[in-house]
């Protein structure tokens, strides 16, 4: 039962991952609650090896999922330990590479998309880079590096969609904000104020990678400075 139950696993794995034959196998059906569980299991390695785009061997893949599963330690295999190396290294070259082609297109985007906006009324621009507008004039003082601020924000990319906003104001000293282009563009507000920033991926995030704003992108903040203390 066990060994029938690893092979529809297997086999589910070369399903999903190439273009096979095996039309025999497509005519399991799921029968308890194990298939299910076996059933899945493929489906989530299938997955895992489309994203990768891995070209693999049909017949290899059946062997190696078997072997491991009847408790075969390839890990002891000098060969196999470099060839996991050298996959992992080559994976990761792709990666950067994959990457930097996305950095250079979010940088070239968000180089137009400041110059386009550089053109529209009310929109002041700064010797870094930064554009901004005043959406509402404030009243009160003007902020300095060092002050300690109450202020809420919206984060969005240059097409428009909301990464992040505070769901309430937030007290934070000015110096203390990694977004190199909020801390100076927020010097430029005094309390009361709402500007609205265009500020370039130098001067956001950069090459930051694993956060929920695109590599090298532009972005567009909105901030309400409430209070100076």
């Amino acid at each position: 039962m066990v060994r029938k139950v690893i092979s529809a696993v297997a086999i589910s794995v070369v399903l999903l991952t190439s273009c096979t034959q095996m039309t025999d196998q497509r005519s399991l059906t799921v029968k308890t609650q194990n298939d299910s569980l076996s059933y899945l299991v493929g489906v989530g390695l299938a997955m895992s090896t489309q994203e990768r785009n891995i070209e693999i061997n049909n017949d290899m893949v059946i062997k190696g999922f078997l072997e491991t599963m009847d408790g075969k330690d390839v890990t002891t295999d000098s060969a196999y330990m470099q060839l996991m190396t050298d996959y992992n290294k080559k994976t990761r070259e792709l990666k950067l590479a994959e990457l930097r082609v996305q950095f250079d297109a979010n940088m070239k985007a968000g180089e137009e998309f400041i110059n386009s906006i550089k053109m529209e009324p009310n929109v002041k621009s700064l010797k870094n880079g930064m554009c901004y507008v005043v959406q509402k004039e404030g009243k009160g003082r003007t902020a300095k590096i060092d002050d300690q601020v109450k202020a809420s924000y919206s984060i969005y990319t240059i097409d428009g969609q909301q990464k992040f906003a505070t769901p309430e104001p937030e007290d934070f000293i000015l110096s203390t904000i990694e977004l190199e282009g909020m801390k100076e563009g927020m010097k430029l507000m005094n309390e009361g104020a709402k500007y609205r920033f265009y500020i370039p991926a130098e001067l956001a995030y950069r090459d930051r990678i694993g956060i929920a704003i695109p590599i090298g992108s532009t972005i567009i903040l909105d901030v309400e400075l409430i209070d100076i203390k």
